[in-house]
């Protein structure tokens, strides 16, 4: 994973100019309960229609399920 965040970087700083030496983010894989809970998300029924896939937190930490496909579009 830290191989994308990387090359996705490299592909903003080419592109933009932008600076991009920053500190990459935490990833974590987890289960999906898991990842609603961090979430704020507590009740099984509300994270099933959720369909939460993953997201970014303010600790600078990205979460994702343990069902996540990077060759999957949609995740």
């Amino acid at each position: 994973m830290q191989d994308i965040l990387f090359s996705l970087l490299a592909w903003i700083g080419a592109l933009t100019g932008y600076d991009v030496r920053l500190e990459l983010p935490n990833l974590v894989m987890t289960t999906t309960h898991n990842m609603c809970a961090q979430y704020g998300i507590h009740h099984k029924s509300q994270c099933d229609h959720a369909a939460l896939k993953g997201f970014y937190d303010k600790d600078l930490t990205i979460y994702f399920g343990t069902d996540f496909d990077p060759g999957d579009l949609a995740d």
